[in-house]
């Protein structure tokens, strides 16, 4: 879909959010339901003497949404505007785009049957109906200044600042020949384009864990991890005066901040942060950190060591 005049003439002024408002749960609700026609090979009546699909079995597909999103209400009636849409409300929306989006399919009618009077409907193999969708749900996010985009792969995924991007792109590029390593860091990167506060949150955790294996990527056994960060240091400062004070300080603080708030820890006298702004602070300010470890190791890494989540 076409962007609008001030997509075009005002494309950075817009703030964004991450509170869905009521016009865009509508705008979304009834872009899903006008393309209850595509649901038709999914949920289908068929014809009685063909068995060929002509037309979407509706009840079988609400059936199908409350078995999936049981918190969802449906019939997908719009939000009253005198209720709070809830983040409940949010959640439940980005099941049913997750869910309904890949089961869109491109049809067209076919030949008339004159006794039942319908037509029989033929699938095509395009997808064009899908994509249309997804750029109608976008235009409703980037319209509402929403921090989200429906991806194609089908997930709904949240924007991330673009220096931010940037950052999780070059990190994703690293070539790091620590498995573990590489995985804790490729799982926080994922998990923190999420939208739920839920995976957002397991995302630092993941990313607190890569903090703390790459202390030790120079350790050759259990009892070397000050050795080891205190080498590592060193290498990332790269004789630059009075970088190796400033990269110590940073490796102190956050481990620190790790031991301090529920990140790794999750004690009951453990201060919680229950701010997500603060979770994308801390994450992106760990991830840099860890960006410039892991571009500075050349040589291969030691996969053996597994003590590291002391």
């Amino acid at each position: 879909m076409r962007k609008l005049f001030t997509d075009r003439e005002f494309p950075e002024e817009r703030g964004l959010s991450e509170k869905v408002t009521k016009e865009a749960y509508n705008g979304i609700t009834l872009a899903l339901e006008s393309r209850i026609p595509n649901f038709a090979f999914k949920f289908s009546y068929d014809c009685a003497d063909t068995s060929t699909p002509y037309a979407t079995n509706v009840n079988a597909l609400k059936d199908s949404i409350r078995a999936i999103i049981p918190k969802l209400e449906y019939p997908l009636n719009p939000l009253d505007y005198d209720r709070e849409i809830e983040e409940q409300d949010k959640y439940n929306l980005f099941d049913l785009i997750e869910y309904l989006y890949p089961l869109v399919q491109d049809i067209k009618q076919d030949e008339y049957h004159s006794y039942y009077r319908h037509y029989h409907l033929v699938l095509l193999q395009t997808t064009k109906e899908k994509d249309s969708l997804r750029g109608e749900i976008n235009l409703i996010f980037r319209r509402n200044n929403l921090n989200f985009y429906l991806d194609l792969d089908g997930e709904v995924k949240r924007r991330l600042p673009r220096a931010f991007d940037e950052l999780v792109s070059g990190v994703g590029t690293v070539n790091i020949k620590d498995d573990d390593l590489s995985s804790l860091i490729k799982t926080a990167l994922n998990l923190i384009t999420k939208p739920s506060e839920y995976e957002r949150k397991l995302a630092l955790e993941k990313l607190w864990d890569a903090f703390e294996r790459v202390k030790t990527i120079k350790a050759t056994k259990q009892g070397e991890k000050r050795e080891s960060a205190k080498e590592l240091t060193k290498l990332m400062a790269n004789s630059t005066p009075g970088f190796e004070e400033i990269i110590n300080d940073e490796f102190m603080l956050l481990s620190k901040l790790g031991n301090n708030y529920q990140i790794r820890h999750f004690e009951t006298y453990i201060t919680k942060i229950p701010d997500l702004a603060l979770i994308d602070y801390l994450f992106f300010r760990a991830l840099s950190l860890i960006n410039l470890a892991v571009v500075t190791i050349e040589e291969p890494l030691p996969n053996e060591v597994d003590w590291w989540l002391e």
